[in-house]
């Protein structure tokens, strides 16, 4: 008999299909989901600094001057991975964070007015991947406006990423998963297809002779 005539062959084959298909769908809905919220976690520390970082700004002020030291220690840590920066555009004067050292974070991602900030990358010290959250704030100060640029940014480093981290445990995860239910799922087919065995033997006693009918006691959905 070829295999494409068994049932159980047939069985364990959409069972095995359906688990894959099921874990895939999950694991796509569980990594979208952590992905949202520590994108989320990082998008709110980021806003935070911002904020303090623009109530700090005195329009008044003929030099521009930076916040007291924020609460995380790195923005006051050479080349730590987070920085900050305000741009005077109209005098053309930067200020920096110490983590920046003698570096500038590059001035086409700090064009954004957005009342939020706007989140872009850029290319940052040492050649690292940034994710920078800007705005563009203009203050009213005793002789006129003033236009400033103020940006936050982050090191997105691949090793230290957590959303890659949580990504590769959960394929494990996934995967002895995915193992453990095709376990489970041939087991149910073998012993639920025991009655469909003893009732072809039972059929072949019959066809050649060793019994005069089929037995009355088998499972209901055979009688």
């Amino acid at each position: 008999m070829s295999w494409r005539q068994s049932l159980r062959v047939r069985l364990l084959l959409l069972g095995a299909v359906a688990v894959v298909v099921t874990l895939v769908v999950a694991g796509i809905f569980i990594l979208a989901s952590f992905t949202a919220s520590i994108e989320a976690e990082r998008r709110d520390d980021l806003q935070a600094s911002l904020d303090r970082l623009i109530a700090a700004i005195d329009p008044d002020s003929v030099d521009l001057a930076g916040p007291q030291p924020l609460s995380d220690p790195r923005y006051d840590t050479p080349l730590s991975g987070l920085y900050w920066q305000i741009d005077d555009r109209d005098s053309g004067d930067v200020i920096r964070s110490r983590s920046l050292w003698d570096q500038q974070l590059a001035p086409a991602s700090l064009d954004h007015s957005d009342a939020g900030g706007e989140v872009t990358e850029a290319i940052g010290p040492g050649k690292e991947r940034l994710i920078v959250l800007s705005r563009t704030v203009t203050a009213e100060g005793s002789s006129g406006e003033r236009h400033f640029t103020v940006a936050v940014a982050e090191r997105r480093g691949q090793d230290a990423d957590p959303v890659r981290r949580f990504g590769t445990d959960l394929i494990g995860a996934l995967a002895i998963l995915g193992v453990v239910l095709t376990v489970a799922g041939a087991l149910q087919v073998h012993f639920g297809l025991q009655p469909l065995q003893t009732l072809r033997r039972q059929v072949a006693g019959v066809r050649h002779g060793e019994s005069r009918q089929l037995p009355s006691d088998g499972p209901e959905e055979l009688v």
